[in-house]
C-alpha cells in the first residue's frame, strides 16, 4: 500500500508525500517499524541511530564458518 501511494503520487514533493502517505496509511508505517524492533524517544528519535540498529541486528544472524 505504501509503494502504490508512493508511485501513484511521485510528482509531490518529498515533504508533501511523506505527509500525505503517513496520513493515508500511518498503520503500515507502524507495522514496518514494529517488525523492525526500531524504538523511539518521546520526541520520535531513534532510541539508536539506524547505524546501530542495523549492526545490532546483523549480530543476530547466523554466521556461517
Amino acid at each position: 500500500m505504501i509503494n502504490q501511494i508512493l508511485e501513484e503520487n511521485n510528482y509531490l514533493t518529498v515533504a508533501k508525500l511523506a505527509a500525505m502517505s503517513i496520513s493515508m496509511v500511518k498503520s503500515c508505517y507502524v507495522k514496518i517499524l514494529n517488525e523492525l524492533s526500531a524504538r523511539f524517544d518521546a520526541d520520535g528519535e531513534p532510541v539508536k541511530t539506524w547505524a546501530e540498529w542495523m549492526q545490532s541486528e546483523h549480530a543476530k544472524l547466523p554466521q556461517e564458518d
